[in-house]
C-alpha cells in the first residue's frame, strides 16, 4: 500500500516539467506509468489475496498443531485453496453482473 502512495508523486513528476506535455502527447516522461501502476496493483492484490491469508492460516495452524512443519504447511495450503476459490468465485460473479455502469 505504501508503494501506491509513493507512486503518485512519481507519476506527476514523470508527466510534468517538459513544455508541450499534456494528455494529447504520450511521448513525455521516461516511464510507462500505466505499466507501473498495473504492476503495483497486481502486487497489492496478490498480497491481499494470497500472502496475508496464508500467513494467518499458517499461524493459526501452528497454534492448533504441535507437530511438524509439513503438517502446518499442508493445513495452511488447504485453507488457502478454499480462500482462492471463494475469491475467484466472487470476482467472476461480480464481473458478470457489475461490468457495466450507467452514469446519469
Amino acid at each position: 500500500a505504501e508503494c501506491t502512495i509513493l507512486l503518485l508523486p512519481l507519476d506527476v513528476g514523470n508527466r510534468s516539467g517538459v513544455v508541450g506535455c499534456g494528455f494529447w502527447n504520450d511521448t513525455c516522461g521516461g516511464l510507462d506509468m500505466v505499466l507501473v501502476w498495473e504492476i503495483v496493483y497486481c502486487a497489492v492484490a496478490s498480497m491481499v489475496v494470497i500472502v496475508v491469508p496464508f500467513t494467518i492460516f499458517y499461524y493459526e495452524a501452528a497454534s492448533e498443531h504441535k507437530k511438524g512443519k509439513e503438517r502446518l504447511w499442508w493445513t495452511a495450503t488447504k485453507y488457502m485453496v478454499v480462500t482462492l476459490i471463494v475469491a475467484v468465485g466472487l470476482l467472476v460473479i461480480g464481473y458478470s453482473f457489475l461490468r457495466q455502469t450507467y452514469i446519469p
